[in-house]
C-alpha cells in the first residue's frame, strides 16, 4: 500500500465467528493493525468486523455484533473518493498516438495535469522543441480548451513532428528530464533479478531500454525488514530501493505530485517483471 501510494484504506477483520463475535478481541486486533499501519504512514477511519461465511456485516448488519454500529463492508466502499485530476498543476500531456485525418496530423493523448488551450506556447520533451497549439480536437465537439482527465487531440501551429512517448508541457513548467531514476520497485517475476536481463521501462506512454544500476536496499515486503544493502539479487515479491539507468531520457515527476509520470513498470521479454514509483528527483 505504501509503495503504491494508496492512501484510502478500508480495514476488514474477518473470522469474528471464531472468537464468538467478541468486541474485546476486535478492539485488540484493531489497535495492533492501527499501530502497524501508522508505521508505514497509512491510516484508516474504517475498521469493520465481519464473518464472511454467513455474510455478517458484508451487505447487511449482523445481529451477532450489535455492539458495532459502523458501516457494513459494501457501505464502506461508498466512503472512497475518486481522485481528482490535478487541474491546478502545470500542463502534462503524454502523446499516445498520432493520426492523419485529411490534411491534419492529430496528436492524441490524455491531459494528466493542468489545462491546455488554443494558442498556448508549449514545449515538447525529450526534443525540447517549442511551438504553439493550433487547435484542440474532441470527438464531435468544438472546443478551444481541455483540462486534466480529458482525452483529446492537438495540432501544432507549424506542424512540429510529434510521436508516441513525447510529453507536451509548458516552457516554464516542464517535468524533470533525466536518464537516471531513483525509485522503489516491487519485483513480481518468479525468476530472480540478475544483471544480465534486458529490461525496458514504461512510464506513461514513454518506453526505453534500461538497467538497474544499483540495489541500495532489498526489503521483505511482508515485514518491511531490510534484508540487505547494496544487493546484487532481488527475489519474487521483494521490494527494493534502486537506481535505474535509462538509454533515452525520461520526463518524470515525483509520484506524490503527478502519479501518471511518477509510476512505471519494468518489462522483460514483453512480460511485466516489476512495478515501481519514483520517489526522488535529482
Amino acid at each position: 500500500l505504501s509503495l503504491l501510494g494508496l492512501d484510502q484504506v478500508v480495514v476488514v477483520l474477518n473470522k469474528m465467528d471464531l472468537v464468538d463475535f467478541s468486541k474485546d478481541v476486535f478492539d485488540s486486533v484493531k489497535k495492533d493493525v492501527e499501530e502497524w499501519l501508522k508505521s508505514i504512514k497509512i491510516s484508516s477511519s474504517v475498521y469493520i468486523p465481519i464473518s464472511a461465511i454467513k455474510g455478517d456485516n458484508i451487505a447487511g448488519r449482523s445481529e451477532k455484533m450489535s455492539w458495532y454500529d459502523g458501516a457494513t463492508f459494501l457501505e464502506s466502499l461508498d466512503t472512497l473518493q475518486n481522485k481528482q485530476p490535478p487541474g491546478n498543476k502545470n500542463l502534462l500531456l503524454p502523446i499516445q498516438d498520432v493520426y492523419k485525418i485529411g490534411d491534419k496530423r492529430i496528436n492524441a493523448g490524455r491531459v494528466e495535469s493542468g489545462v491546455i488551450q488554443k494558442s498556448t506556447d508549449i514545449k515538447i520533451l525529450p526534443s525540447e522543441q517549442t511551438t504553439k497549439i493550433n487547435s484542440i480536437e474532441k470527438f464531435l465537439e468544438d472546443t478551444d480548451k481541455a483540462v486534466a482527465g480529458e482525452c483529446i487531440g492537438i495540432t501544432t501551429a507549424d506542424s512540429v513532428f510529434l510521436e508516441r512517448g513525447n510529453i507536451v508541457c509548458l516552457p516554464d513548467g516542464e517535468p524533470t528530464l533525466t536518464n537516471k531514476v531513483s525509485a522503489n520497485i516491487f519485483w513480481m517475476a518468479k525468476q530472480d533479478f540478475n544483471r544480465a536481463q534486458k529490461l525496458n521501462i514504461r512510464c506513461a506512454t514513454q518506453e526505453t531500454s534500461c538497467k538497474i544500476e544499483s540495489i541500495n536496499k532489498r526489503i521483505n515486503s511482508s515485514t518491511l525488514e531490510v534484508i540487505e544493502e547494496n544487493a546484487e539479487i532481488l527475489k519474487n515479491l521483494e521490494v527494493a530501493e534502486v537506481i535505474i539507468q535509462t538509454k533515452k531520457p525520461l520526463a518524470i515527476k515525483d509520484f506524490n505530485d503527478v502519479q501518471e509520470l511518477g509510476r512505471f513498470v519494468l518489462v522483460h521479454d514483453e512480460n511485466i517483471c516489476a512495478g515501481g514509483i519514483i520517489t526522488v528527483l535529482d
